[in-house]
């Protein structure tokens, strides 16, 4: 049996926005319905506990988690450093881990979050090639982390064909989710990314401005002119580490009329200096 996870500490975090993408026909999918459907897709679970839909089969995680070391992760501590060997496949059993990798000043840029029941791809891809690891992995909240050892992943994956086709689609899932993202970061003004984000994860999104900065990779100044004018327009509300989505249609256009890169609409509250 998968023992169930307990409920995550802490309040929610935000992930990057979702994609909006055009339909066969040319015509845009409703911005609301699309990001949210998305969102379902890449975080769906049940009140903490391992999602209906996991990275792997629940018969499969049963099996790993067999041969897992457990460990509790505090919020802040990491579990993999970018450059460093893999240990083995990391799978999220209860928490919430932050994808992030490091740049030169001493940052990092965030690329997505796992939840429960999803597995670091980048972890299973240097298990099974011994490359070095392109990223870092640290707990959002407090976590349960298990980690497969690198050999038996690697002779689950050579002798074991439901588990190799798995993988496979897994590391697939990962590749078309960060692409989807570099759409955005490369075709969308940070605006459009801000509604978006705020659609998907309305009607209310419990965050800082400086947390929404860094997941948009921009500066909380520009956040806090932004969120100050759809607050004025009466598209959303602001507290304390709180945004509340007010009118999410009129947030929807505003959505659809700034999401075509650095010459849409709101060009003037789109600089950070």
């Amino acid at each position: 049996m998968v023992p169930r996870a307990r409920p995550a500490a802490g309040r929610g975090d935000v992930s990057i926005g979702v994609s909006v993408r055009p339909s066969i026909d040319g015509a845009d999918h409703a911005p609301r319905r699309t990001a949210v459907a998305r969102e379902k897709h890449r975080n769906g679970r049940t009140n903490g506990a391992l999602p209906s839909a996991p990275d792997f089969g629940r018969e499969e995680i049963a099996r790993l988690l067999e041969v897992a070391v457990r460990r509790r992760v505090e919020p802040g501590r990491p579990v993999l450093v970018e450059g460093q060997p893999a240990e083995g496949l990391v799978l999220v059993v209860s928490g919430r881990l932050a994808v992030h990798r490091p740049v030169p000043d001493g940052s990092s840029v965030f690329l997505y979050e796992l939840k429960s029941g999803q597995v670091c791809a980048a972890s299973l891809l240097a298990a099974l090639t011994g490359r070095r690891l392109p990223l870092s992995l640290s707990a959002r909240t407090v976590s349960d982390v298990a980690v497969v050892d690198a050999g038996v992943i690697r002779l689950r994956f050579e002798n074991d064909a439901s588990f190799r086709k798995a993988a496979l689609e897994l590391l697939a899932r990962r590749l078309e989710m960060l692409l989807l993202d570099l759409e955005q970061v490369t075709a969308w003004s940070r605006e459009a990314r801000l509604c978006d984000l705020l659609l998907a994860r309305g009607p209310v999104v419990r965050a800082s401005h400086r947390e929404l900065a860094r997941e948009l990779g921009c500066s909380r100044e520009w956040i806090s002119r932004l969120l100050g004018a759809l607050q004025a327009e009466g598209l959303v509300s602001c507290g304390y580490e709180r945004i509340e989505v007010r009118d999410a249609d009129r947030l929807a256009e505003r959505l659809a009329a700034s999401r075509t890169g650095p010459l849409g609409s709101g060009e003037s509250l789109r600089s950070d200096s």
